[in-house]
């Protein structure tokens, strides 16, 4: 089983807020730290679920904007099902959600729309969405298991909802109207300095 276990936490709200968490994770005899933080730039790693804007091709490769310092690198025959005969449609301006399969401070990150598995998951384009900018801490808080949002959200709200959640602090979100759609994406943003507590209660009162 997977527990996470906070050693410790600095939180401090100012104009330029900062929220820091030092966590261990255990998954049997092994342990894996990492230092949560609320960061203005994100940092590939590799196996990394990521979100991303189209901005530009060059020969048989996308440039994928994922809030890093460059670019990322998506071929077009990264997709499921994608042959030179039949490449995806891919424009310019289109999010994806993909997964890093390189991540190296010298070189492009290269980015793939499959999965481990060679199907079609979560990931390619998200199409008629809206794609919230946000903190890499709260995408990891909400993956968290014991962060009551996304279970709320599963079994309160009445819109149906589709929901991509970025390591890279970007949410990808449709629910059934644009109006609904926008209400969910500023409920999630609340959560970010709440509690699991608070955050219930949010549920409770704001997803009737």
């Amino acid at each position: 089983h997977l527990r996470s276990l906070c050693l410790r936490m600095e939180y401090s709200v100012t104009p330029n807020r900062s929220l820091t968490m030092l966590i261990m994770y255990r998954e049997g005899k092994y342990y894996t730290y990492y230092v949560d933080y609320v960061q203005r730039r994100y940092v590939p790693t590799r196996g990394d679920t990521v979100i991303g804007v189209v901005t530009s091709r060059s020969g048989e490769n996308y440039r994928v904007d994922i809030g890093s310092a460059d670019s990322a690198v998506l071929s077009y025959l990264a997709f499921e099902g994608a042959t030179k005969k039949n490449p995806p449609k891919v424009e310019t301006g289109d999010v994806v959600a993909g997964k890093l399969l390189t991540a190296n401070k010298d070189m492009e990150s290269e980015l793939v729309c499959v999965d481990s598995r060679g199907k079609e998951f979560i990931l390619g384009i998200l199409s008629d969405g809206y794609l919230l900018h946000t903190s890499i801490h709260l995408c990891r808080k909400l993956l968290n298991a014991k962060c009551p949002l996304l279970k709320a959200l599963a079994t309160r709200s009445k819109a149906r909802l589709e929901l991509v959640i970025g390591m890279n602090g970007k949410i990808w979100l449709r629910a059934d109207t644009f109006g609904e759609t926008v209400r969910l994406g500023n409920l999630i943003l609340r959560c970010e300095l709440m509690s699991n507590e608070e955050i219930q209660q949010l549920c409770e009162t704001g997803l009737k």
